[in-house]
């Protein structure tokens, strides 16, 4: 199937997609779909590939490839923003152009050169006077955008030289305002190291 909703309002198109994952399970028969459409990939497909100039990047299930894709254009593509080049040095990511560095025992090969942040998986606090713990780094930064979405808020924060992108509930962006100075944290063991 080559695009078939591609023409129709969102309304429909969410219909046609129901029925069409019915029909498939009813019947049971393999169904090749083709999208650009990331929301209609994850919602019909059992298994996902990506595919670019004609080359298959990476094929795998929805939650696998959202959580470790295998390239940076493959993470890219499912629309992720914190893509941050760097190089292995010795046991650390070293991001390009910056001064931070990331202890990454056991997860890192000497060919990894881009690490990737979820955006849910970046915690914001205001409070700038909190010590990251040995399990986490800290970006400090200055709120640049608040976008409502799907109900959550996407908060854009431009640290010493990248912008990274986090997801906040409701809750959270009513206490942070444009221009504030936040701090973003993430665990250790929440980072995807990729090699392309």
């Amino acid at each position: 199937m080559d695009e078939p909703f591609s023409a129709l309002d969102p309304s429909l198109r969410e219909e046609m997609r129901d029925l069409l994952s019915r029909i498939h399970q009813e019947f049971g028969t393999t169904i090749l779909f083709v999208t650009h459409d990331r929301e209609e990939a994850f919602h019909l497909s059992d298994r996902i590939g990506v595919m670019s100039d004609g080359e298959l990047l990476q094929v795998a299930e929805a939650k696998e490839l959202y959580e470790k894709p295998a390239s940076a254009q493959v993470a890219a593509f499912l629309g992720l923003k914190n893509i941050l080049k760097g190089s292995m040095e010795a046991g650390n990511f070293i991001m390009e152009n910056s001064s931070l560095q990331v202890a990454v025992a056991g997860q890192g090969e000497p060919s990894m050169t881009h690490m990737v942040i979820h955006p849910e998986k970046l915690q914001l606090s205001t409070d700038l006077m909190e010590q990251p713990t040995t399990e986490e780094i800290f970006f400090e930064g200055t709120v640049k955008q608040l976008r409502f979405n799907h109900g959550f808020y996407l908060c854009i924060v431009q640290t010493e030289n990248i912008e990274l992108e986090c997801s906040i509930s409701s809750r959270q962006a009513e206490a942070v305002s444009i221009g504030e100075k936040v701090k973003l944290s993430v665990h250790l063991k929440d980072l995807h190291f990729i090699s392309q």
